[in-house]
């Protein structure tokens, strides 16, 4: 079951290519005529998206348009003077939360536009954005692009913040443009929203530590390498994703009341255990208690499966799903595994009512590794199967996915998954967060379980990532979080009429709403949740993933935490 190291070396032979030599690239010629069309649609210019293109001018006048608004330059040629602009007419009014204030302006419906010179113009920006905070611009992306008349009408975000990062302002700013790519004029400009956070103090809510909190040194040094640096030297037949997907799971395992961590790795290295003490310092124990596996690791759970109060591990690595006890104090003894093809989440309730915990396992076939094509990309039934399996005692699991009624429509790409009493009604439902599609909540009648996402409202087709349970309202029932991504990109342009011409409006109201970022949904005792519009203002959490609720601030409500982002490499234009 453990890989051992595979190590490859790969001399190049043959005259070398002195630099500077002219090299002939090769052309289109002879190859497939549908490949030279596929290719061809990687420049939007040469693809019929000129509007593609005019967006990437846009983008560059919002960069200059993010500096100017501050008072840090002069106006952009494209400015008209006098510039049209409809602002907010209230004052910033800030609302403190402990540690935190909050300012948020929004432009009335029946504003008018005033015809401004543009010093005067950007002294108005400036003084809502003035915060005595030093802000600097940080980016600008357009989410929307339409023809308006004989001109254009861009929606951009513009966002600033200040150097220590503990002031964050957010823009929505309306641009009417008018001219050719390379001669746009601005006409007119509307601040439609203006969000301001900010923190006291100088320090900001949350520093990356690196590696320094791990004494170990083998431990702190695997995890200081990229993906990049795994790629590039681990074979790839190992598992060594391009995404990194390997995950987590903490628990107490040696009962001193501080949390430790399991850490799964890509094939070829190591898991760790990394065991806290007293000092806040961590240590690997992987090793000494037999769960260091090279195996390529994609979840874990550290739970109680035997009821003797100590946490044993289900983990899924390779192709299976293994079960270990933890002996009392000591280390881990594998009891019993089962074939689980390609996983990536697990979950762990007592949906049987029988007094232990049984666990519910995510199918996902990555697009990115070559493993499958999702089809049709909107709602791809072409994924991997979920799994249920029912504790019997003894570490004898049961698969019971049939059984019970969740072999039906279980090609999903099910990202992750988690027990939630949404009806509560006593028993265990689950819900099943996927990529490339709608959302399954099955609603466990007695054992048996009925997929009720779409009577529910749930079902929120989208690239779903993760899921959170909290009560966000206070009104006693939980409320869910899913994590979406937002694309100012797929935004943009699933919204332009030449976008799958032909297709129904159901369908591209369906591609919209794939890239319109996280949603957020408010439990109501069982009668169909309640989505809240914008997620509450957590929507745009960019290439979000397992957001979680969590009280950050220590005031006794849900804040929302999301990771976002992709694959970090060594050029800054890498996101």
């Amino acid at each position: 079951m453990v890989l051992a190291p595979l190590v490859a070396l790969f001399l190049l032979t043959g005259p070398r290519v002195q630099e500077g030599t002219p090299v002939d690239l090769p052309s289109d010629q002879g190859l497939d005529p549908a490949l030279v069309d596929e290719l061809g649609r990687f420049e939007p210019s040469q693809d019929g998206w000129t509007s593609e293109v005019q967006a990437d001018r846009v983008v560059e006048l919002g960069r200059a348009l993010g500096v100017w608004m501050l008072g840090q330059a002069e106006a952009p040629p494209s400015l008209v003077d006098p510039l049209v602009c409809r602002l907010p007419a209230a004052a910033l009014t800030w609302k403190q939360t402990g540690a935190f204030g909050f300012a948020r302006l929004l432009l009335p419906a029946d504003a008018v536009g005033q015809a401004l010179a543009l010093g005067q113009a950007r002294d108005k920006f400036t003084g809502l954005l003035d915060t005595g905070s030093n802000l600097v611009f940080q980016e600008a992306k357009v989410i929307e692009l339409q023809s308006a008349g004989e001109g254009t009408s861009a929606l951009l975000s513009v966002v600033w913040v200040n150097r220590s990062r503990t002031v964050q302002a957010i823009a929505k700013v309306r641009l009417s443009l008018l001219g050719e790519l390379d001669d746009l004029s601005v006409l007119g400009l509307d601040l439609q929203e203006l969000q301001l956070a900010r923190r006291e103090g100088d320090v900001p809510l949350m520093g990356d530590l690196g590696v320094n909190w791990i004494a170990d040194h083998e431990a702190r040094e695997q995890l200081s390498l990229s993906l990049a640096d795994l790629r590039a030297t681990l074979d790839a037949r190992l598992g060594v994703g391009l995404l990194g997907h390997h995950g987590l799971a903490l628990g107490d395992l040696d009962r001193d009341g501080l949390e430790d961590i399991y850490v799964c790795q890509p094939g070829g290295l190591p898991n760790l255990l990394l065991m806290r003490d007293h000092k806040g310092e961590f240590q690997d124990r992987a090793a000494e208690l037999g769960i260091d596996f090279c195996d390529p690791s994609r979840s874990a759970l550290l739970l109680d499966l035997d009821g003797d109060g100590w946490q044993d591990l289900v983990l899924a690595a390779g192709a299976e799903l293994h079960f270990f006890r933890r002996q009392p104090g000591g280390a881990f003894v594998l009891k019993s595994r089962a074939s689980a093809g390609h996983l990536t989440s697990l979950a762990a309730a007592d949906f049987d009512g029988d007094q232990d915990l049984d666990i519910f396992a995510c199918g996902y076939l990555s697009p990115y590794q070559g493993q499958q094509v999702p089809l049709p990309y909107q709602d791809a039934k072409n994924g991997a199967a979920n799994f249920l399996f029912s504790n019997q005692g003894g570490f004898e699991f049961e698969d019971v996915t049939q059984s019970v009624g969740l072999a039906a429509d279980n090609q999903r790409f099910t990202f992750s998954a988690s027990f939630w009493d949404f009806d509560e009604d006593g028993d265990q439902d689950i819900l099943a967060v996927n990529d490339f599609g709608a959302n399954q909540l099955w609603r466990n009648d007695g054992g048996r379980f009925v997929d009720v996402a779409r009577a529910q409202g749930v079902e929120d087709v989208a690239a779903g990532m993760g899921c959170s349970l909290g009560d966000v309202n206070g009104d006693g029932h939980e409320d869910l979080f899913v994590s979406n991504m937002f694309s100012s990109a797929g935004r943009r342009i699933a919204a332009q009429e030449k976008f799958r011409q032909g297709a129904d409006a159901a369908e591209r109201r369906v591609f919209l709403r794939h890239a319109q970022g996280n949603s957020l949904f408010l439990g109501q005792g069982g009668a169909p949740l309640i989505e809240v519009p914008g997620a509450g203002g957590a929507q745009m959490g960019r290439w979000a993933w397992g957001g979680i609720f969590c009280d950050l601030d220590l005031d006794g409500r849900r804040d929302i935490y999301v990771p976002a982002g992709f694959v970090t490499g060594q050029r800054p234009d890498d996101l």
